[in-house]
């Protein structure tokens, strides 16, 4: 992290003089399991290298099948005749939670055009996580600070 840190510095000519104030976190937890044929897992990681005003949140989920160790898709769980109407409820959780299509980033429109493969099945749905950035700015849902995660309920039938 440190080399990576004077790397950053040096491209932008940074004297790399005093150290930088670095701060690295993970976390990883099964999130919801039915018991027997799959179980949903969340990992969380937060770093802060001392470069920018506020460190950086990366979220990644899925769902694993035991029986094959594959990570389910979208298309494990969501038949293809409710896909469109499934992209809909996401892109209004979304609008909801940031506050209003007026927060969607210019490139949200894009994003929010197929369903994110980041997502895991839940005992109250489908739950999606974005990127920081890839939908809102940060600033404009300062109780997330980081992804922006939703729920569908009613989704997440395994076929």
């Amino acid at each position: 992290l440190e080399r990576f840190v004077s790397e950053v510095r040096e491209m932008f000519n940074e004297k790399v003089s005093e150290p930088a104030l670095m701060e690295y976190k993970t976390h990883f937890k099964v999130v919801y399991t039915d018991g027997r044929t799959f179980f949903s897992y969340r990992a969380e990681h937060f770093i802060d290298n001392g470069l920018w005003l506020h460190g950086g949140e990366t979220i990644r989920v899925g769902t694993i099948d035991v029986a094959s160790g594959r990570r389910l898709t979208t298309a494990d769980v969501i038949p293809a005749d409710k896909r469109a109407d499934a992209i809909a409820k996401v892109r209004s959780a979304v609008v909801a939670k940031i506050g209003g299509e007026d927060n969607l980033m210019p490139s949200a429109e894009e994003t929010l055009a197929t369903l994110p493969e980041n997502f895991y099945v839940g005992k109250d749905g489908l739950h999606f996580i974005f990127a920081e950035y890839s939908v809102a700015p940060y600033h404009y849902a300062p109780e997330l600070y980081g992804p922006v995660e939703v729920v569908i309920p009613g989704y997440g039938m395994l076929r």
